[in-house]
């Protein structure tokens, strides 16, 4: 389904309905529930809302409820919903109402109460230490875990932040509990998908656990709140797809050429792509830590380099035929051009290292030259189970590396020890989907069972 436009700052959701049917809700919000707002399902039948239904919602008395040309567009009926423009302009109406009514001032001190019936105006900024701030604390120069050597890990920290300023931004601390938690990664998994829903939630659950000695937050029972993790993200390249996928990079106009193009119908020939692309399969090593690879980091039959995404050294033989002919062909090109930058892979068009944004941009113009013989590159088409095909990344060369070696019969400690995961713990979580990836760890299962049959002299 395409993304719903819905203006922001209206306090207006949606979701599927069993019948298909969208059915839009209003006040769905910490902030507003905090003040004793109960969300409202918006319905076009049924008896006619009025104020004082409103006002069991916990709205003041004194609003009038939201009308389109005189006609109410809220009613009790459970059949119909609200058309989406119809539900907008009731959600403009009902927050715009709001906005004119004073909020309860929210104490953080444990114990404080106003008397019922008392209001006073909405503290000012800062006043209450809010989730926001808790946030902005966690995001600065003074939370060093999150500084230095750990930038990766800090980049995808950052990029998890959205859904949780969306929503808890201005929050108190203080009404902080499980049950929002867990309202909020609902519609945030429904909003935004599973695993930005599920990133937000591990940022909020890290800076609260960072937070709590240091400004002395309640304790948040995190086991409690239904969070369930996303399914790992696994896309193994299988021999065809490597095959073009390399040949686009080192020989395109041989592709070109068999699609009758000419050459400048495609991407010029950039072997220090595919470079990348083999040293990637083999180390099985981050996009970001390939192309920091150094003559230095390549050397004596060995790789070397220091990861970036844990800080923990990798120290790995260099084997087989494929590697060291690639990397003897990658030297011998280098000379030739006189190529003097200490990096293994450069940018073609400068001879110098290559910037990760730039690197990104020429696999996919690759990727879309090999997907003329191979759509399943970019997508297209679906499996022997009639599963959608994901798009191939330069990222899912570390998961091709990384099945390689358990299709191989590498043990969880080997593999980490050639990977650069940050346990043997973490590995096995997911070893489970790296091997179930394709059929062929069942066919060494099947062949251990017939030899067993055979020598066994069973009949049946």
């Amino acid at each position: 389904m395409a993304k719903l436009k819905i203006p922001r700052g209206i306090y207006l959701q949606h979701r599927v309905r069993a019948d298909g049917r969208l059915l839009f809700r209003w006040g769905h919000a910490p902030g507003l529930r905090a003040r004793g707002i109960k969300p409202l399902d918006l319905f076009a039948d049924g008896r006619p809302l009025t104020a004082k239904d409103l006002a069991g919602h916990g709205l003041p008395a004194s609003i009038t409820p939201p009308h389109d040309a005189g006609a109410s567009l809220l009613h009790t009926g459970r059949a119909e919903p609200l058309s989406m423009n119809a539900a907008i302009a009731a959600a403009t109406q009902l927050t715009a109402a709001l906005s004119t009514q004073p909020a309860q001032d929210h104490k953080e001190t444990a114990g404080t109460s106003r008397p019922a019936g008392r209001h006073a105006p909405a503290a000012p900024a800062l006043s209450v230490f809010t989730v926001g701030d808790l946030i902005a604390a966690f995001f600065s120069p003074a939370n060093t875990r999150l500084d230095g050597r750990a930038d990766d890990t800090a980049r995808s920290y950052r990029s998890w932040r959205a859904p949780v300023d969306e929503v808890f931004a201005a929050e108190p601390c203080a009404q902080m509990n499980e049950d929002l938690i867990e309202d909020w990664f609902a519609l945030q998994r429904e909003a935004r998908g599973h695993r930005m829903a599920y990133g937000g939630y591990q940022l909020l659950r890290r800076a609260w656990n960072w937070g709590r000695r240091r400004y002395r937050l309640h304790e948040i029972i995190w086991s409690e709140i239904e969070a369930p993790k996303p399914a790992a993200k696994l896309r193994i390249g299988t021999q065809l797809e490597l095959t073009y996928l390399l040949r686009a990079m080192d020989d395109p106009a041989s592709l070109l050429a068999e699609l009758q193009l000419s050459p400048q119908d495609g991407p010029p020939a950039r072997p220090e792509l595919g470079d990348s692309l083999v040293l990637a399969i083999w180390t099985t090593q981050r996009a970001k830590n390939v192309l920091a690879f150094t003559e230095r980091s390549v050397r004596s039959g060995r790789v070397r380099l220091m990861a970036t995404k844990n800080t923990s050294p990798v120290d790995m033989p260099i084997v087989g035929a494929i590697l060291p002919a690639r990397l003897a062909a990658l030297r011998a090109r280098r000379a030739a051009r006189g190529a003097s930058c200490s990096h293994l892979v450069l940018d073609p068009s400068s001879d110098q290292p290559y910037a990760q944004k730039t690197h990104g941009k020429h696999f996919r113009e690759a990727r879309a030259l090999a997907a003329r013989f191979v759509p399943s590159l970019i997508g297209e088409g679906h499996d022997d189970w009639g599963r959608p095909h994901k798009a191939f990344t330069f990222e899912d060369c570390r998961d091709t590396g990384i099945t390689r070696l358990l299709r191989a019969g590498c043990t969880i400690d080997q593999i980490v020890s050639w990977s650069n995961h940050k346990s043997a713990e973490s590995l096995r979580a997911l070893a489970a989907s790296y091997l179930s990836a394709d059929g062929e760890i069942a066919d060494q299962v099947g062949e251990k069972l017939d030899a067993y049959v055979t020598a066994q002299g069973l009949a049946i």
